[in-house]
């Protein structure tokens, strides 16, 4: 059987702008924000596990910060770093085997390196934010799991973790005590977090991308509970060909799970593209449901923290 860590890439080397999917040449705004993609390479040829900076899945990449980064790009310089990325379909399997540790030699330690980049050499100080999805949003908590436990200038400068569409267990503020959840719109420093799936979706634990029980806020009207938000308390919904409308997907969180449950919308009309996402998933519009009202929520937390008028 191939063996995919016989055919890894080069190591990036985040002096070189090939290696930053954005990298600002003008800083306009005092905060950034760090955005790591979400899966876009998606192969089950064991030869081509890992993507390469000259592969077309950049373009993937770029798509995403379309879709998904440019919440943040009103508010924000946006950085967001090119990574080795392993197909889902094999990185799942490694995890199963119990040989992550491969998958984070390369994966994780492209993340935790270009972080360590950016705050030593593009930062300058400024308050940042972090950002993710799926599995950016995993490669994330590995970062501030690990790299952040010693760093506490880096710690007072977070304003937010947006740690979309991949599951933080309840148990991680408890393991890394610098870190903390959000409990409403407008607390800085803390983890922002959701999976979105229909009332139809039927699996049995929880969700196979949130693991074991998450956290959860419902980002309508942020709060923890399961008060209902309906759909006219959306301020926009971004869907893929780009179309931009208000009241579409309403929001409840399912306390049972800690998903977040979105009945407006229907499943067959948001084909996942992955076939390991069961039926009910709404796993690729965790941003683009929910998208005016985390853009709304960006600005307002960081005038929180800059103590300006919200």
């Amino acid at each position: 059987m191939i063996d995919p860590f016989n055919n890894i890439p080069p190591k990036p080397d985040y002096s070189k702008n090939k290696y930053w999917i954005s990298k600002p040449p003008l800083l306009t705004k005092e905060v950034d924000t760090f955005y790591v993609y979400p899966s876009v390479y998606v192969t089950k040829d064991r030869s081509k596990a890992f993507t390469d900076v000259n592969d077309d899945v950049v373009l993937a990449a770029k798509k995403c910060l379309k879709l998904q980064a440019s919440v943040y790009e009103d508010d924000t310089n946006i950085f967001s770093p090119f990574y080795r990325q392993i197909s889902p379909y094999i990185g799942f399997e490694y995890i199963r085997q119990g040989r992550e540790a491969l998958v984070n030699e390369v994966v994780v330690n492209d993340v935790i390196a270009s972080f360590k980049y950016y705050m030593e050499n593009l930062n300058n100080g400024r308050p940042f934010i972090l950002a993710g999805h799926s599995q950016g949003t995993t490669l994330l908590l590995r970062m501030l799991e690990e790299s952040f436990s010693n760093k506490p200038k880096w710690q007072e400068n977070m304003i937010a973790a947006y740690l979309i569409g991949y599951g933080v267990p309840l148990n991680t503020v408890d393991k890394y005590p610098f870190l903390k959840f959000a409990k409403g719109e407008l607390d800085t420093g803390g983890i922002i977090s959701f999976n979105t799936v229909a009332p139809a979706f039927k699996e049995p634990k929880y969700d196979i991308l949130a693991g074991e029980k998450p956290f959860v806020i419902n980002p309508i009207n942020w709060k923890t509970d399961e008060s209902h938000a309906s759909s006219i308390e959306n301020k926009g919904t971004l869907l893929r060909n780009g179309y931009f409308t208000p009241g579409l997907a309403d929001a409840k969180i399912d306390k049972s799970t800690n998903l977040l449950h979105c009945s407006t919308m229907k499943p067959d009309e948001f084909p996942q593209g992955f076939d390991f996402l069961p039926y009910g998933s709404f796993h690729t519009m965790d941003y683009g449901f929910y998208y005016g009202n985390i853009k709304e929520n960006v600005g307002k937390r960081i005038n929180k923290f800059l103590n300006k008028n919200v």
